[in-house]
């Protein structure tokens, strides 16, 4: 299979690693994946899933971000769509924290904003995403609802295998929205939250919910 490597620029410090952990928060997380080699995830493509592999070469300070993309070739319009949506997720595009001014608010943040130095605001790549990687975690602990979450990827997400290595794409809300409701239930989800879910993700695959609908609202809404 071809991979495909690419260098991608950002301002500045750069701290990948605190960014991606903001995003994983559990080591368990079945789609985020952070280990000593770097940032991995799978997105899905029109000619099927493509694992990111992600990597700072340099330092925090000086970032030199390597791109490699494995599972087949990737056409230039799938390409540009996996790079805005990584930069979406890992804040590329977005300054470094004001830790000076936020110090000055606050110098108790002094010794936190030293140990994140460089890290950015992660977002989830999708809106179907957000909303199923928050409604689990009501009322449970972490550990309880990245399980739950986990077993919502496993048992619906697309798949691929990579040097006898399974990776999962989070799962559609397609996916969700046709699933039986039973076997929702089987992830340990309630009855409430699988209800809550379905039409959530009924709502964002026909278009009737979207994320500039949500932007457009005022704050208390």
């Amino acid at each position: 299979m071809a991979n495909t490597h690419l260098t991608l620029q950002t301002t500045p410090p750069y701290n990948l690693q605190a960014t991606v952990r903001l995003l994983q928060r559990r080591p368990t997380n079945r789609v985020d994946r952070w280990d000593s080699d770097g940032y991995r995830r799978v997105l899905p493509t029109a000619h099927g899933p493509r694992l990111l592999h992600l990597m700072n070469v340099a330092t925090t300070p000086s970032p030199d971000l390597h791109l490699q993309i494995h599972g087949g070739d990737t056409s230039p319009e799938a390409l540009a769509k996996i790079v805005a949506s990584l930069r979406h997720m890992l804040g590329l595009d977005a300054p470094p924290a004001p830790e000076a001014a936020l110090t000055a608010i606050e110098p108790h943040l002094a010794p936190v904003l030293d140990a994140l130095d460089g890290f950015r605001t992660p977002c989830f790549p999708t809106l179907f995403e957000t909303c199923a990687s928050v409604l689990p975690f009501q009322q449970l602990s972490l550990d309880a609802g990245t399980a739950i979450v986990g077993r919502l990827v496993e048992g619906f997400g697309v798949s691929m295998v990579l040097d006898g290595t399974p990776w999962y794409c989070f799962p559609t809300p397609q996916a969700i929205a046709e699933a039986p409701p039973d076997h929702l239930r089987a992830t340990g989800l309630s009855r409430s939250k699988v209800a809550a879910l379905q039409g959530l993700a009924r709502m964002i695959a026909d278009g009737s919910l979207s994320s500039e609908q949500i932007r457009a609202l005022s704050t208390p809404d």
